[in-house]
């Protein structure tokens, strides 16, 4: 295959503003002559991808079940442990909400920061489902609290309701002051 070099076949022209990773997915795949179709995400599951999201869910107990996702590859992305055990403790309070924590297992040191400051049993999914069952979960949370990523993603697709906690890794924040206060729901 006649190539751009280094295995590319393609050249796709850099963006001149930020877009979003489906934007960024859509134009990448223009440059090699596939069109998207335009229509919304969809992200299937199975059966027991399902009953085992149900199975972390019933161990959760009673009262609204609210996922946290609280892990990213980017430290800038990443809330303080406090913080998300505040906000964890504030709906446990106010909602006698019930958590399912997210993430891969490499996360677990972070989780275990919120665990403590927590105060209140959690169930753990972190490092403990297949790739489908956390869509599964994130169909079945009365609410997701995540920062930007995948699981901000699946709620976005599925239509879950969601908090994405956005930061300063964010690009399309870069032009807002340090004392401007942002929230993105879905």
């Amino acid at each position: 295959i006649g190539g751009v070099g280094d295995g590319y076949t393609h050249p796709a022209t850099p963006p001149t503003a930020i877009y979003s990773s489906r934007e960024e997915n859509a134009r990448v795949l223009e440059a090699i002559g596939v069109e998207e179709d335009g229509g919304p995400v969809e992200l299937w599951t199975t059966p027991d991808e399902e009953a085992a999201a149900d199975r972390f869910l019933a161990a959760a107990g009673s009262g609204p079940k609210i996922g946290l996702h609280p892990g990213s590859d980017w430290s800038c992305q990443q809330w303080l442990p406090a913080a998300w055990a505040e906000v964890g403790r504030t709906l446990q309070s106010r909602l006698d909400a019930s958590f399912v924590i997210t993430g891969s297992g490499s996360e677990l040191a972070l989780q275990d920061e919120i665990l403590l400051g927590l105060g209140a049993p959690v169930v753990r999914a972190a490092g403990a489902t297949s790739l489908g069952a956390p869509v599964a979960l994130v169909q079945r949370f009365a609410l997701l609290i995540s920062v930007t990523g995948a699981p901000a993603a699946i709620a976005r697709a599925v239509r879950s309701p969601a908090v994405v906690l956005r930061g300063p890794g964010d690009e399309s924040l870069a032009r807002l002051t340090s004392s401007a206060r942002l929230a993105s729901t879905h």
